[in-house]
């Protein structure tokens, strides 16, 4: 690729670095009953294609659901943000399914849940079973149990749901027994949704769907769009800066991501090392200014560039620069930035633009 440029924090290094980057993906167009959803410039959305960008987002978990489930595993959506309507997975799964709200059952409802949802799957009556708000369970008698029954459903063990009834209101022993059921058989026939994940749940014991809507958004432009755009996550009023921050933490914690602020050579320094280690001052290489330069800590293994600019937030050097990264680089960008800053007449050309609450 050539010589690249790399900055420190207040001494800039010059050096050499050969680098490559895969470029296996496919043009974002996603199909959605009458509409075509593509990259947006610098539209927002209007009201009538807010529910567009909605069922687009459930297609995305909709599609990572199905990989959990091909994969033998129970599925578990993390929602923290309440934005996916489990039901939406019934028009979507092939078989019949049955929904169950964990939040509102109450004492007494186990064996109900049992022989009405349980038995159903085992005896296939129903294909999916779907349970929501499993992180909410009521502090009723029979919590443990519930607990219990979803962690060996999910864990593929085996289990008698009816040995362990911790209730006798009726006087006598509960006379619908089935004997011990093998839940392998079952595991990737349930999908359960929380806010936040449940500890009876251990570690790896399912498939793990993150419905944060930037979470599917960068997930999808890394793994399925091209790359050849910078893709622009503009966070609205709604959310303010803690969604942002917070989309910060996940890349920080998830993601092999550099940040960045834009050109390191336009970020106050003054001096850079060159390849040599010798001290060089910016001001006696102006040309360098020209040059598409990468921070220092990229390396063939970062998977995009994070750039975030707490003011001054679509500075065109900054879009300039991350055009520029994706088109001589080829490595992707992911730029955040707050809708309080932003105004329609920004040219936002060449970015994937998405506009959220």
């Amino acid at each position: 690729m050539g010589r690249c440029l790399y900055a420190l924090s207040t001494l800039i290094l010059f050096n050499f670095l050969e680098t490559k980057y895969l470029s296996n993906c496919c043009y974002i167009c996603v199909e959605f009953q009458n509409y075509r959803i593509m990259s947006l410039l610098s539209s927002d959305f209007d009201i009538k294609d807010e529910d567009v960008f909605r069922n687009y987002l459930h297609s995305l978990i909709a599609d990572e659901v199905k990989v959990g489930l091909n994969r033998n595993n129970a599925v578990l959506l993390f929602d923290p943000h309440d934005e996916f309507d489990l039901h939406y997975l019934q028009g979507v799964l092939e078989g019949p399914t049955a929904y169950y709200d964990m939040s509102q059952c109450k004492s007494g409802d186990y064996e109900v849940f049992v022989k009405q949802y349980v038995l159903p799957l085992v005896n296939g009556q129903i294909d999916y079973l779907l349970v929501d708000n499993v992180d909410k369970i009521p502090d009723i008698e029979e919590k443990d149990v519930f607990e219990i029954l979803l962690k060996l459903i999910a864990k593929g063990e085996e289990y008698d749901p009816f040995q362990n009834i911790l209730y006798v209101d009726k006087g006598s022993e509960h006379i619908c027994r089935t004997g011990t059921i093998d839940f392998d058989k079952y595991k990737n026939r349930l999908i359960m949704r929380c806010e936040e994940k449940p500890s009876f749940l251990e570690p790896f014991t399912c498939h793990i769907v993150d419905c944060r809507n930037f979470v599917l958004l960068i997930h999808f432009y890394l793994e399925k769009s091209d790359k050849a755009f910078p893709l622009m996550l503009i966070f609205g009023k709604e959310s303010g800066n803690s969604r942002l921050d917070e989309c910060k933490r996940w890349v920080h914690e998830v993601c092999n991501s550099v940040d960045s602020k834009g050109h390191p050579f336009k970020q106050g320094n003054e001096y850079f090392l060159d390849k040599d280690g010798n001290q060089q001052k910016i001001s006696d290489h102006t040309e360098l200014l020209n040059r598409v330069i990468l921070p220092e800590s990229v390396t063939p293994e970062t998977e995009f560039l994070l750039l975030h600019r707490y003011v001054d937030q679509f500075n065109p050097e900054a879009l300039k620069y991350a055009l520029d990264v994706v088109r001589e680089h080829q490595l992707p960008v992911v730029f955040l930035t707050n809708s309080y800053e932003y105004n329609p007449n920004i040219d936002l050309q060449g970015f994937k633009v998405y506009h959220l609450k």
